[in-house]
């Protein structure tokens, strides 16, 4: 199993690919992050706000780690839009979408 695992994460790292963790305030999601970080089995990025996660991180290395304010980004209209625009035949509004991409 440990030789499974070893190609996984070697396979993993070797694809360089990017995971955006979107829960980035919550305890078990930023461990996640550091470990994956530390790992060099992904580039992640955290969303949000950075003085809570620093906050909650005390002690956590999160070198590595890109954290993404959704409050103070240029993108957060457009992420609203996008959410909406998909999840509107299911009831979402365009209130609902832009409340949640804060």
């Amino acid at each position: 199993m440990s030789d499974f695992m070893s190609g996984l994460r070697d396979r993993a790292a070797a694809l360089g690919k990017k995971i955006v963790l979107a829960e980035g305030e919550e305890p078990r999601i930023f461990k996640a992050a550091a470990q994956i970080a530390e790992q060099g089995l992904a580039k992640v990025v955290l969303v949000g706000d950075p003085r809570v996660i620093a906050d909650r991180a005390q002690g956590l290395d999160l070198r590595g780690v890109e954290i993404v304010n959704p409050a103070a980004s240029s993108k957060t209209a457009q992420y609203a839009s996008m959410l909406y625009e998909l999840r509107k035949a299911k009831g979402m509004t365009e209130e609902q979408a832009a409340k949640l991409s804060l």
